[in-house]
């Protein structure tokens, strides 16, 4: 599904768990919003959240959610990062929020339920730093299922 023809899969919710509880969180929507589409059709009270610092890479995206237009990471801070425009990458100096700061202040919980990333090679800090004894696995950050494309 999608524009490279990704395969993502999750576990379903249980028929009994509360829908509006249910968090969905995509990390670098990247022009390409099949995925929380049908995500969407299947959980319509669940929240849908999409970070992406390039705003044409937005897609439809906030037909099925909230759009965070910044960057994400271990930690805060202005980086330069080779974003995507109308088919073309360049470089941008983007900001960049630390993911527990991002998630207290948009998501407003640290509590993810599903997550999909792909963030050209950016994302590979967040996910070792989300192991025990790591930064943000100590900042009390919970993901319960997690697809990523290595880029």
């Amino acid at each position: 599904m999608g524009r490279y023809d990704e395969d993502k899969v999750f576990l379903p919710l249980k028929t009994t768990f509360n829908q509006s509880e249910c968090t969905w969180l995509t990390v670098g929507i990247g022009g390409d919003d099949e995925v929380e589409k049908a995500f969407k059709e299947k959980y319509p009270k669940c929240q849908i959240f999409g970070i992406e610092a390039s705003p044409d890479q937005y897609a439809n995206f906030e037909k099925y959610g909230t759009v965070i237009p910044y960057g994400v990471g271990v930690k805060s801070e202005n980086v330069t990062l080779t974003v995507r425009k109308i088919e073309r990458y360049h470089n941008e100096t983007v900001k960049v929020f630390a993911f527990s700061k991002l998630l207290d202040k948009f998501v407003k919980s640290r509590l993810v339920h599903y997550m999909t990333i792909d963030i050209e090679g950016f994302e590979f800090g967040i996910l070792e730093a989300l192991l025990p004894s790591k930064k943000l696995y100590k900042e009390g950050i919970t993901l319960c299922q997690v697809s990523f494309k290595p880029s």
